[in-house]
């Protein structure tokens, strides 16, 4: 049986026994106050009537108790006016009762509601501040605390009520001067960062949102503040900035040109040695594309490793482009996130001018040097490791009768009129060439 129904039960049987003893009083009042049989029935009629009307009503709706109430006192006195004043009085008495139970009833009742509301409040608020992660701290204006929540006693230690704020302070600060507007009564929240020694004796650096408490005349009584230990993170950020700075620095250090572009050839960093061959400074060049750089033009140059990249050949290409007025050997790699998809492009040119003038050069006279051997009026040839024949001029092949083509790869021994001859010549200068490279 559940628990409504248990009462509604006791109160039927209360009332039904009520009503059962206010009978047998009536009975008896009879001979005390010696009225008629036939008022007597009256009132048993309208006593239950006014009863259970009371019930009823207060069941559903609280003024129609309350008129109920109101008419036991004024209505029932005027229909039974013939009754004796005295029974009138105890009528009266009856529904005064009524009324003033009435009344009491729903005044316990909001009461006891409120105090259901209340105690509700406290337990959220209580869990709230028992679960918050944040130290939550109370102190008056002396800056002695009056109150931590959990996470501030477990931080400073039980003892820390009762003491001032400074007692933990590491180092000299000027926590105290950056809140003081707070204690003149400023509304603002303010925000500081002090490092403060933690019960196991560690300095953590605290981050504390302050605002100040005032009482009804709007005097300031105290401060109310929030803190969160942000020690690893100002340890990480300061790793990250120093990681920063190394990595600027090593960009910057590289002797070639190099720069970061997004996929779309737009350059989003630059090193010095980009500034210093282009001329322009880093803000000029973040944002342009790389060929309105390096080859002055509208789209990107024939045979541009970025756009194998954007093909989808995610790998380290090479290749050599003119631009800048030299010569650059261009190395681009890609660098792709977890999905594959292309983000950054590495683009590094080396400068290889110089070296392709001295390649040039140096095929100028290899071409020279073979026209005056080419053209020679005696026999000349090149010989290779084990005394075999590379290279051979006209006049040479003219004299032994061959064509290039047959005494190149030949054994030298085909210069020579006989066997002793080459073998000399391999004993006693063959290896004084090689010596002397």
């Amino acid at each position: 049986m559940q628990e409504k129904q248990k009462k509604e039960i006791y109160f039927l049987f209360g009332f039904a026994l009520f009503a059962l003893l206010y009978g047998i009083a009536l009975i008896w009042l009879h001979h005390w106050l010696d009225i008629s049989w036939a008022d007597e029935a009256l009132i048993l009629l309208l006593i239950p009537i006014l009863l259970a009307a009371y019930y009823f009503s207060h069941r559903l709706y609280f003024p129609t108790a309350f008129i109920t109430s109101i008419v036991s006192i004024w209505v029932i006195p005027n229909v039974v006016s013939n009754i004796q004043t005295s029974f009138t009085t105890l009528i009266i008495l009856l529904g005064t009762i009524l009324l003033t139970s009435e009344l009491v009833y729903q005044a316990t009742k909001r009461q006891k509601k409120a105090e259901e509301s209340l105690r509700s409040f406290s337990i959220r608020h209580e869990t709230i501040l028992k679960e918050i992660p944040d130290i939550i701290a109370q102190t008056e204006k002396d800056r002695v605390y009056t109150w931590l929540n959990p996470a501030g006693l477990e931080f400073f230690g039980k003892d820390a009520i009762g003491k001032e704020a400074a007692c933990f302070f590491v180092g000299e600060q000027n926590t105290y001067e950056k809140v003081q507007p707070l204690f003149n009564g400023d509304d603002d929240t303010f925000y500081v960062e002090s490092w403060q020694r933690r019960r196991d004796g560690e300095s953590r650096l605290l981050a504390w949102w302050c605002r100040s408490l005032k009482d009804s005349n709007g005097q300031v009584t105290g401060a109310l503040s929030t803190a969160r230990d942000i020690t690893d993170i100002k340890y990480a950020q300061e790793a990250i900035q120093r990681a920063k700075q190394d990595w600027e620095n090593i960009f910057h250090a590289i002797s070639h040109p190099t720069m970061i572009l997004d996929p779309d050839f737009t350059i989003l960093a630059t090193n010095k040695t980009v500034i210093q061959a282009t001329g322009l400074s880093q803000e000029e060049l973040t944002g342009k594309k790389c060929y309105e750089v390096f080859h002055h033009a509208d789209n990107q140059a024939e045979g541009c490793p970025l756009l194998l990249l954007k093909q989808g050949h995610f790998e380290t290409i090479e290749m050599e482009m003119e631009a800048l007025g030299g010569t650059y050997l261009v190395s681009c790699t890609p660098v792709c996130d977890e999905s594959g998809e292309l983000k950054r492009i590495i683009h590094i040119a080396t400068d290889i001018t110089e070296r392709k003038q001295a390649e040039e050069a140096l095929r100028e006279r290899e071409a020279t040097l073979q026209s005056i051997f080419r053209t020679a009026p005696i026999g000349i040839g090149m010989v290779k490791e084990n005394r075999i024949l590379g290279w051979t001029n006209e006049t040479l092949q003219q004299l032994i009768g061959y064509s290039g083509e047959e005494l190149e790869g030949q054994s030298s021994r085909i210069l020579y009129p006989s066997q002793e001859e080459f073998e000399k010549v391999g004993k006693v200068k063959h290896p004084m060439v090689l010596k002397n490279n």
